[in-house]
């Protein structure tokens, strides 16, 4: 895949067409994610904001390794990250502090602050 990455950037296609590509369908699937767990409220408050938290860590760590493996271009995971912050983070985190505050670890507090403090800014 990063070879192929390689070939567009080559032909001056990356920045043009692939690139916005994959940031709009990472947008869009980054937009489904947050409002299935938007979707969740079920009576364990805690459940939801760890669900919740796994998987903004999980996308953010997967943009970190597209980038390094696959897109060799750290402009490309800014963007990716941005569309997290956005879609996932600046979105939801209200909400879900609100609602679990007084149920979560301190290690997931930490988490969700870090999270936060990355649109807060």
């Amino acid at each position: 895949a990063s070879k192929c990455c390689l070939m567009l950037e080559d032909l001056g296609l990356y920045q043009e067409a692939f690139e916005p590509w994959i940031i709009s369908e990472a947008t869009d699937l980054y937009a489904a994610d947050g409002r299935r767990l938007q979707c969740l409220n079920s009576d364990d408050l805690k459940s939801d904001a760890l669900q919740y938290t796994h998987t903004v860590v999980s996308a953010l760590k997967r943009v970190d390794t597209a980038v390094q493996l696959v897109f060799k271009k750290q402009s490309t995971g800014n963007k990716l990250a941005a569309a997290i912050e956005h879609q996932l983070i600046a979105s939801h985190a209200s909400l879900v502090l609100l609602n679990a505050l007084s149920v979560l670890e301190n290690e997931t507090i930490k988490t969700l602050y870090g999270l936060i403090k990355r649109v807060k800014q």
